[in-house]
């Protein structure tokens, strides 16, 4: 069993697995959606994922070698936010997957929505039970409700989304090795960068506290950070005073300035790196 079996296996034996699939069975009825699935692949190549369809996530955790260049078996770097028209590829192992999910599994992949995290990226995408020429224009129309979904997917499940990302797996040998290299360079010489210029102390934030450092030079709110990031403002709050601890500030002024600071630098660090 491969690592990637063994994620399928976990993720799908436990009671909130059919609390998902419940969750997704509007999307049946009313778009004709019957694969509906969730994919997170962090920075480090890690791969976590959730699909609403058990025997195509099961062939795909036991095949992933000979997917094709999948939108989101990317390294996050080289991954560009938004809408991915799947049938819009050139690679012919692709091509011949999306051949195999229909043929096979009835199932017409349509499109993805890929947005950056701190982690690295998240994909929520579909496939429907119809394969026509106006397939993919129909899922764009649908696109404002189908947006709304994901935030209620996101919310309603996420005792599993956790659970997928405990048992992620190391895929980085599928993404491309060559840029994966670079941004560990990339990484170290960032970390020497903020050492040198007195901000070492942004080492020891975590992604998710980075992610609200950037809310905070903007002079957000508790509660507009909370909807932004999904977390309760409770959450939110323990993250400023975490924030607040690491930079060694005594108010909360204190704490926006520094936030600001350390968000400008971080902006000409990673435009210098990446350049």
């Amino acid at each position: 069993m491969t690592a990637l079996s063994d994620l399928y296996r976990k993720v799908t034996s436990v009671p909130e697995h059919g609390l998902m699939l419940r969750s997704v069975a509007p999307l049946y009825s009313c778009f004709g959606v019957n694969n509906f699935y969730y994919v997170r692949v962090t920075s480090s190549g890690h791969y976590s994922g959730l699909s609403s369809h058990d025997s195509w996530h099961e062939y795909f955790c036991a095949n992933i070698a000979t997917i094709g260049k999948s939108p989101f078996l990317k390294h996050p770097d080289l991954v560009k936010p938004g809408i991915n028209l799947l049938k819009n590829t050139d690679d012919p192992l692709l091509k011949k997957t999306l051949h195999t999910a229909w043929h096979e599994y009835g199932i017409n992949f349509t499109l993805n929505i890929m947005k950056k995290i701190p982690e690295g990226i998240e994909a929520f995408g579909w496939g429907t039970d119809f394969n026509d020429p106006r397939a993919e224009e129909r899922q764009l129309n649908d696109l404002p409700l189908l947006n709304q979904f994901i935030h209620y997917f996101y919310e309603h499940n996420q005792k599993l989304i956790r659970l997928a990302h405990e048992y992620q797996v190391d895929v980085s040998s599928f993404l491309d090795t060559e840029l994966h290299d670079t941004y560990k360079v990339a990484v170290k010489n960032k970390k020497k960068l903020l050492e040198h210029l007195g901000f070492s102390a942004v080492l020891s934030l975590t992604s998710r506290e980075l992610e609200t450092l950037n809310y905070l030079a903007h002079g957000f709110s508790a509660k507009y950070i909370a909807q932004q990031l999904r977390l309760s403002p409770r959450t939110v709050e323990d993250h400023v005073g975490t924030i607040k601890a690491k930079l060694n500030c005594q108010t909360r002024l204190e704490l926006i300035r520094r936030t600001q600071e350390i968000a400008s630098i971080l902006f000409v660090i990673d435009d210098v790196i990446t350049s």
